[in-house]
């Protein structure tokens, strides 16, 4: 194939004897500079090779290539050491927001990321919402259990009151002891099938 044929991705190299030619691609808006060869076909070969996987990530824009029948079909030539190197650095960068329009608008991530947003935030509003009802139950729970001990020594004499005169009870104080008994004597309260307050009368 003749050297005089134009490549894309292929520059003259003054100074070299050996290697006449130079490889180099633009990734994001950086050149990156890919190697030397003797001849142009295979400085050629490389932008292509490069070109081909860079654009496979997604994160660049496909171009048309020197050799496109070689990456018509698979078996594609496989990527060289220098191509691993641009496709690695090229996945860990992201759209500068200075950049044109057109660079963040051919970076493929960003529905992936805005998809990964909306996820996140859907998980974190599911997690204060339980959280919520997790900090209610344990009010509730805390109300009912009274942590403090005194308070439960004090609830427990009260309702030992109650049970002792419960025949006189009010039906404030038959309910109230209800909810004592539900805390501290469960056993009591479903034993009971209910407790009626009786009038003074009847116990005199």
């Amino acid at each position: 194939m003749s050297s005089n044929r134009k490549f894309k991705g292929v520059t003259p190299q003054a100074g070299s004897e050996k290697n006449k030619w130079r490889g180099q691609i633009v990734l994001g808006g950086k050149v990156e500079y890919l190697h030397s060869w003797p001849t142009a076909e295979e400085a050629a070969k490389a932008y292509d090779n490069a070109s081909f996987y860079a654009a496979k990530t997604g994160r660049c824009r496909r171009v048309k290539l020197n050799f496109p029948e070689a990456y018509a079909h698979e078996p594609y030539p496989p990527p060289t050491e220098r191509t691993l190197k641009l496709v690695a650095d090229l996945e860990t960068r992201v759209p500068n927001r200075l950049k044109t329009c057109a660079q963040i608008r051919h970076f493929p991530d960003r529905e992936l990321l805005r998809d990964m947003v909306q996820r996140l935030a859907a998980a974190r509003r599911a997690e204060l919402g339980a959280r919520s009802v997790v900090d209610g139950l344990l009010a509730q729970l805390q109300g009912r259990l009274s942590v403090d001990s005194k308070t439960v020594e004090q609830e427990v004499a009260f309702m030992q009151q109650l049970e002792k005169n419960q025949q006189r009870l009010e039906p404030s104080q038959a309910a109230e002891l209800r909810r004592l008994q539900e805390i501290y004597r469960p056993e009591v309260c479903n034993a009971a099938t209910s407790l009626e307050p009786r009038s003074t009368a009847a116990l005199s």
